[in-house]
């Protein structure tokens, strides 16, 4: 018998060991192949159910989607002459400052009002966490008419507001009957109305700077006929400052969104 050279033994050594793993993977497949059998044996336990009690103590609110949503910053009131007083306005832009929502609908559970001691209520707010509706805000250097304004009346962390919520709740009739344990209350055509802002002190912009000055004629006497005891006759600096200040405002809010934030809620005796 010929004698095998080392290359030759070496190719069987490697041969030997490639075989060798073949036939460890075939044999881990084979096993693999077992194991799944053996898991997909049907069996046919007896297992306990609990169920527990369901409470209904829960509330959905969810609007409707909808367009239109926006108010208008101008007078809204009687027409002031500018001939007479520091600030006047024509009447031809009627401002408008309420919206009307789309359609609410309140899902409650069963539990969630307690019998004859709970009731429903709307509460709108306008909120300021996060950075949100930071265009409605106004900071100390936004103030050109000084001592004028009172800082007390800056309530968002030291800042005036140019609007407010003048509707903050609404309250609501519970609804009758329930359907599996669900109550529905729908809401249609809720109005929420907007006021001035701290920056005019509640008034609006024409009434707050009446309030503090007055067109004076060449003998210093209001045009307006009015007392002057709480007032100053305007001068070209105030007149800039007010004109500065409106135009702040536009640039602020002109095409800005507001976010409203509606929510409802249980209140009464057993809230």
């Amino acid at each position: 018998m010929r004698k095998q050279t080392k290359l030759e033994k070496r190719r069987k050594t490697i041969l030997g060991t490639v075989l060798g793993l073949g036939a460890i993977a075939l044999l881990t497949t084979a096993t693999a192949t077992y194991i799944i059998s053996v898991s997909n044996t049907t069996q046919n336990p007896n297992v306990g159910v609990t169920v527990d009690t369901v409470s209904g103590d829960f509330v959905e609110l969810t609007m409707a989607s909808g367009t239109g949503l926006a108010i208008t910053l101008s007078e809204t009131g009687a027409t002031i002459d500018e001939d007479t007083h520091a600030v006047g306005w024509d009447g031809t832009n009627t401002g408008n400052l309420k919206i009307t929502l789309p359609t609410l609908t309140i899902n409650y559970g069963s539990g969630y009002l307690t019998d004859d001691e709970n009731d429903l209520r709307l509460v709108f707010s306008l909120g300021y966490a996060d950075g949100a509706n930071a265009a409605n805000l106004v900071a100390s250097d936004g103030n050109k008419l000084g001592s004028k304004r009172s800082s007390e009346t800056a309530t968002q962390d030291g800042k005036w507001t140019y609007v407010d919520l003048a509707t903050t709740t609404q309250d609501l009739t519970p609804a009758g009957t329930a359907t599996n344990g669900t109550y529905t209350v729908t809401v249609q055509n809720q109005e929420v109305s907007f006021k001035w802002g701290t920056f005019f002190g509640g008034s609006s912009p024409a009434t707050f700077y009446n309030d503090l000055y007055y067109k004076a004629d060449d003998s210093g006497s209001a045009l307006d006929g009015e007392a002057t005891d709480s007032r100053e006759a305007l001068t070209v600096t105030a007149a800039q400052n007010i004109a500065a200040e409106m135009d702040a405002m536009y640039k602020a809010l002109n095409g800005e969104d507001l976010v409203l934030t509606v929510k409802v809620e249980k209140y009464g005796a057993g809230a």
